[in-house]
């Protein structure tokens, strides 16, 4: 005699239909009672497409005021703190609305080098360098180039080999943003 197995149903099977089940009842639940967090029934996101009335514009107008008188006190308290200070550095004349200094006029036995740096920031402008010593010139230029805080020459190296033994007067002339900086110094080869 035959004896035939009835086949029962896998017992996972039933409890990932039963989890399935529950979960999808929560959900159903939670978006009835608009307590889900996806809900497009949710007042605090909606946003407001009408046109602005007057007074939220000049609202808007006082708010960019604000913002940039802020600025402008907080550029006049700075004390030039975003330009690194060289003890030897000398400021020079800033007659022109630019701030500028020099940061590094030295030499090594090839090459005369001279580097400064400009307060704002600017992408575009010039650096003009001239070095007199009895009554012969030199001339050299560059461009400015900016940094995350600040804008500087974009560096003048002068070999010696263009410059005679003894102390040149220096002027560093840079003009960016319309405004100009002359700064005067001395350096002994």
């Amino acid at each position: 005699m035959k004896i035939n197995k009835q086949k029962k149903p896998k017992k996972t099977l039933i409890t990932v239909l039963i989890a399935a089940l529950i979960l999808a009842s929560i959900g159903g639940a939670l978006y009835a009672t608009s307590s889900f967090p996806f809900s497009s029934d949710s007042t605090d996101d909606k946003i407001n497409l009408d046109t602005p009335t007057e007074e939220q514009k000049q609202q808007g107008e006082d708010t960019k005021q604000d913002t940039i008188e802020s600025e402008q006190t907080e550029s006049e308290n700075s004390d030039e703190a975003d330009i690194p200070k060289d003890e030897n550095a000398n400021p020079g004349s800033n007659s022109g609305g630019l701030e500028t200094i020099i940061t590094v006029l030295e030499a090594d036995q090839n090459t005369l080098y001279v580097r400064s740096e400009t307060q704002g920031i600017y992408a575009e402008g010039s650096c003009t360098l001239t070095l007199t010593k009895s009554g012969r010139t030199i001339t050299k230029t560059a461009g400015v180039q900016a940094l995350p805080q600040t804008t500087t020459c974009k560096g003048f190296n002068i070999p010696r080999s263009e410059l005679s033994s003894g102390t040149y007067s220096v002027t560093l002339k840079v003009s960016a943003g319309g405004k100009n900086s002359v700064n005067k110094d001395e350096v002994s080869l």
